[in-house]
């Protein structure tokens, strides 16, 4: 099965360097973080589908067909 989940990144300074953040939008799931954007995401990943393989193998598949439902969105960029 493949599944698109929208995810929810966040650039913050930590000791004066810029790090992301990212997690799933809808769900408190797995997050990760790190200095570069490709290396959060891909820890991101990994942990999203050791997380979701987990799920799936369970024998009832409510919470996986759960966070598999993402609402249509609208991307916005805000400058602060």
């Amino acid at each position: 099965m493949e599944l698109t989940l929208p995810i929810y990144i966040e650039v913050r300074r930590q000791e004066g360097q810029p790090v992301h953040h990212c997690r799933p939008v809808f769900f408190g799931g797995p997050h990760a973080s790190d200095a570069h954007l490709g290396l959060a995401m891909s820890k991101l990943s990994q942990r999203l589908k050791q997380f979701l393989d987990k799920l799936g193998r369970q024998a009832r598949h409510d919470a996986l067909a759960t966070l598999a439902f993402a609402q249509d969105l609208e991307t916005h960029v805000l400058k602060l």
